[in-house]
C-alpha cells in the first residue's frame, strides 16, 4: 500500500464525537464568529475601542497587535445561543485538519471551533479544541491526544475506544474539553459534565 494522501489520512482517523443531551454548541466554521463580530482593541485602562465593525478573514490578517479581540455583536450568551441555534442546520459542522509529516512520524490534528464556551465554571465567546492522532514511521497509529482546558491527556492507541479506525471522544458539555470515556457526574478542575446521551 502506498503513502496515503492527507485527505485519506484525515478521513481514516477522524474522531467520533459524543455530546451530552444538554450541549448547545457544536464544531462550526470560524466564519460564523468572524461574520457575527466586531474587532476591538483593549486599552490599558480596561476600556476598549472599535477598530473594525465588519471584519473579514482577509482584513483580520493585517492586524498584529496582541490587544485586539473579536466581540460578538449579540454580546450575551442567550442571544448568541439563540442566533447559533437558528443557523446551525444551515451552517453544518466543521473540523479543520492539519497534518505534519516527518521522517519518523505523522501527526493528524483535528481542530474544533465552538461559538461559545459555557462550561460550569468558565464562560467566554469562542472556543478552540484539538484532537491529535500520532502515527509512527510505518504509518501505524500510536497515541491520541485530547485537549482539556489549556492542557489535555493522551492515551495509547490500543487503550482508546474506537469505531473502526476512528477514536471515540466524549465532549464535555459547554466547556468542550475532550475525554476518552464517558463519566457520571462532574469531573476535573472545571467540573465538566461528560456523557454520551446526546448526539454522536
Amino acid at each position: 500500500m502506498g503513502v496515503e494522501s492527507d485527505e485519506e489520512l484525515a478521513f481514516r482517523y477522524a474522531p467520533v464525537l459524543h455530546f451530552t443531551s444538554g450541549e448547545r454548541f457544536y464544531p462550526t466554521s470560524v466564519d460564523y464568529i468572524i461574520g457575527s463580530s466586531v474587532l476591538k482593541q483593549r486599552n490599558p485602562d480596561g476600556t476598549s475601542i472599535l477598530i473594525d465593525p465588519a471584519p473579514t478573514p482577509d482584513t483580520l490578517g493585517v492586524y498584529t497587535s496582541g490587544d485586539l479581540f473579536l466581540e460578538n455583536k449579540l454580546r450575551t450568551f442567550e442571544a448568541i445561543a439563540a442566533d447559533y441555534a437558528s443557523k446551525v442546520d444551515g451552517a453544518g459542522y466543521y473540523v479543520y485538519v492539519n497534518i505534519v509529516r516527518t521522517s519518523s512520524s505523522t501527526v493528524i490534528q483535528y481542530w474544533l471551533f465552538y461559538v461559545f464556551n459555557n462550561g460550569p465554571l468558565n464562560d467566554h465567546q469562542g472556543d478552540i479544541e484539538v484532537i491529535q492522532v500520532f502515527l509512527d514511521s510505518s504509518g501505524s497509529p500510536k497515541v491520541v491526544l485530547a485537549s482539556q482546558h489549556g492542557a489535555g491527556q493522551n492515551a495509547a492507541w490500543g487503550g482508546v475506544e474506537k469505531v473502526d479506525s476512528h477514536p471515540v471522544i466524549y465532549v464535555a458539555q459547554g466547556s468542550h474539553a475532550n475525554y476518552f470515556r464517558s463519566y457520571q457526574g462532574k469531573i476535573g478542575i472545571e467540573n465538566d459534565i461528560v456523557g454520551s446521551d446526546g448526539s454522536g
